[in-house]
């Protein structure tokens, strides 16, 4: 596949991960309760288009892009900076497992590589761990008193822990479950 046509792919299956990633976890703001269910659901969700991606380019580093891609986005919307970095490094790890799933022509690795791909925003709760006291005060100015109050009492470490093995278990599960709709569904019409 010639590069220009992987790049305006990048863009479109970005987009499409973007918008049901984050109309799902959107709802998070009603409550920080609901960050800890939300996030395992918009990542089985959302892992449609990223296998679907992943079936159609043949390029390494385009996983590792369409992260970044995502966390800028994230970034800009108001997540913390710590985002890009978690994303470059869920991104290159699972481009590299991509590219062996490539050459081995072993394609239950993707499975992995999509788990680990979902660790991307994992820089949005690790400042919670490293930097705890001027997190919530950020929080409390950008969202209120009762808000960071709220997130202080959910995200202590042996929950954001426990969130990121439940991200990478629902990216395991929603990696065969996007798998098996594409076969039924995108690959009889051609389009997987």
């Amino acid at each position: 596949m010639n590069s220009a046509k992987s790049y305006i792919q990048l863009g479109i299956f970005s987009v499409i991960y973007f918008f049901l990633y984050f109309s799902i976890t959107a709802f998070a703001a009603i409550s920080p309760i609901l960050i800890v269910p939300l996030a395992p659901i918009a990542v089985i969700i959302a892992a449609i288009p990223f296998m679907l991606f992943i079936r159609r380019i043949h390029q390494f580093g385009l996983i590792t892009l369409m992260a970044l891609l995502l966390a800028l986005t994230a970034v800009l919307l108001g997540d913390y900076p710590l985002t890009l970095l978690s994303a470059l490094i869920a991104g290159s790890i699972a481009d590299s497992i991509a590219l062996l799933a490539r050459r081995r022509k072993q394609a239950t690795l993707n499975y992995l590589a999509y788990s680990i791909f979902a660790l991307w925003q994992s820089g949005a709760f690790l400042p919670f761990l490293f930097l705890r006291q001027s997190i919530i005060k950020d929080i409390e100015q950008r969202f209120g008193a009762e808000y960071a109050n709220n997130i202080a009492a959910i995200f202590q470490p042996l929950t954001i822990v426990s969130m990121l093995c439940l991200v990478l278990i629902a990216g395991f599960i929603g990696a065969i479950i996007a798998n098996k709709l594409i076969n039924k569904h995108f690959a009889r019409a051609g389009h997987a």
